[in-house]
């Protein structure tokens, strides 16, 4: 349960109690949910002949415990396996909506954990500019898979953040960090589709190199391969017709290691002449950056929709995640959008204004989640 923020001791036991409350007229279901739930632990609650009040404060000594996070956790699952129970069984006293209630969770920063009819976790955010609400909303955990994970902790982190600097005004921060998270999550995205992220790798393929001889010959240079090409030479420009010879343009090139390289341009016709055509590195489909990520996201996949990201974000979320790396006061009044009138809006503008970065924010959140549940439920 990566994905679960610490939730306090006294929220846990509030929340058991609360729980035990509501079972009062069926206090049985929760003992056998412990049973359930502890089952194959060195420890592990077996239900017993005695009271059953008793063994409520056997669960519920449990449910303290904060090492490793072992009550949280156990809570979890109590609520888990006591839903799954209600919906087939039902319990006396208690009804779809009371549980549902039950299982909210307040955190102290403001955000709300709660259990949703359609058996996920989820992780709420709730948000307001200027008399409008808004949220983010985030799966955090199914018991449909595995892991049990939707959106995973190191997403959940920057996102929580994120929001927490949005809330005290530090809006360059907030975008950053949500920048930060969406990344990640095209990362994750695009990896599941075949993409890698691995620093340095070729994204074409990379063929062998062969030598090359280069004479001096009465007529200024003469050209001689040791090792045999795709084509012979004699081939070369040797059908009927053929000119005697043809042009190629060529030019010096520095590169970042100041080396210098030359280019031949428009040589398709020379190139299995001058050049093997072996494979030494397979080329891999290699992904770059934010900006990358959203065009194939957005462009090539349909990972990303209008729907989830107005198209006019990308820019200024590209722009923030780029000036994470590159801070510059220079870099602040780059033009990212433009407003209703037309009117050119820079980074700085866009981060200056509480209602773009709110909607920029809520747009985030809502695509990492709809992204992450794709990625789960395995209709990516």
């Amino acid at each position: 349960m990566t994905s679960f923020p610490l939730i306090t001791n006294d929220l846990i036991l509030s929340t058991f109690s609360n729980l035990c409350t509501l079972y009062t007229g069926d206090l049985i279901k929760i003992l056998h949910a412990a049973q359930a739930a502890t089952a194959g632990e060195p420890a592990a609650f077996v239900i017993g002949a005695g009271p059953i009040n008793n063994q409520i404060g056997i669960i519920e000594a449990k449910v303290r415990r904060t090492a490793d996070g072992y009550g949280q956790k156990l809570l979890i699952k109590i609520l888990e396996y006591l839903y799954e129970d209600l919906q087939v069984n039902g319990a006396i006293g208690v009804a779809d909506n009371n549980f549902i209630d039950c299982a909210k969770i307040g955190l102290q920063d403001g955000s709300e954990i709660q259990y949703t009819t359609g058996k996920k976790w989820l992780w709420i955010w709730k948000l307001e500019v200027e008399g409008n609400p808004g949220s983010v909303d985030l799966d955090i955990r199914t018991r449909n898979t595995a892991s049990g994970e939707i959106v995973p902790g190191y997403i959940l982190q920057f996102i929580q953040q994120g929001i927490a600097a949005f809330k005290s005004g530090k809006h360059a921060v907030a975008m950053s960090l949500m920048s930060i998270a969406l990344e990640g999550t095209l990362r994750d995205a695009l990896h599941a589709k075949g993409y890698t992220y691995q620093y340095g790798a070729p994204s074409q393929d990379v063929y062998e190199i062969k030598e090359i001889h280069v004479h001096r010959d009465v007529s200024g240079y003469k050209v001689t391969f040791p090792d045999p090409m795709p084509k012979a030479d004699t081939d070369y420009l040797s059908a009927p017709g053929d000119p005697t010879f043809k042009t190629y343009r060529i030019k010096r090139v520095k590169k970042d290691n100041h080396r210098f390289v030359l280019e031949i341009r428009d040589v398709a016709d020379l190139m299995d002449y001058w050049s093997s055509d072996q494979v030494i590195t397979q080329g891999t489909r290699n992904v770059s950056g934010l900006g990358a990520a959203l065009d194939i996201g957005r462009n090539h996949l349909s990972i990303i929709t209008p729907i989830d990201i107005p198209e006019d974000l990308d820019t200024p979320i590209q722009a923030v995640r780029n000036n994470l790396i590159h801070l510059s006061g220079n870099s602040m009044i780059q033009v990212v959008q433009q407003d209703a009138n037309s009117n050119n809006v820079t980074l700085a503008d866009f981060l200056n204004n509480k209602n773009r970065v709110f909607d920029a924010i809520c747009s985030i959140g809502g695509s990492i989640n709809t992204i992450y549940n794709k990625i789960v439920d395995g209709t990516l």
